[in-house]
């Protein structure tokens, strides 16, 4: 016997809804990777422009363990919800 219209229906909807769900994570995750590298560039430019060395050595650290850090919660994500 068939499924029935109204059951067809709110399968079609749950799949839907699925990949709809799937492209939002899938831009928020993008979004943050972009933020994450603009963080990293302007942390990278004190560090090119600090006079004193003990802040230009410190803004470097901070732009490295800024850009590995996100970069272990990106592939991180990306591997549990498989994108």
């Amino acid at each position: 016997m068939g499924e029935l219209p109204l059951s067809r229906a709110v399968s079609a909807a749950l799949r839907a809804s699925r990949c709809a769900t799937r492209a939002i994570v899938a831009a928020n995750l993008d979004t943050y990777e972009a933020a994450t590298r603009l963080i990293v560039d302007l942390d990278r430019m004190v560090a090119r422009n600090a006079t004193a060395p003990p802040i230009a050595l410190a803004a470097g650290r901070l732009a490295e363990l800024t850009r590995d850090a996100a970069a272990i919660q990106l592939s991180t994500m990306r591997w549990m919800l498989d994108l």
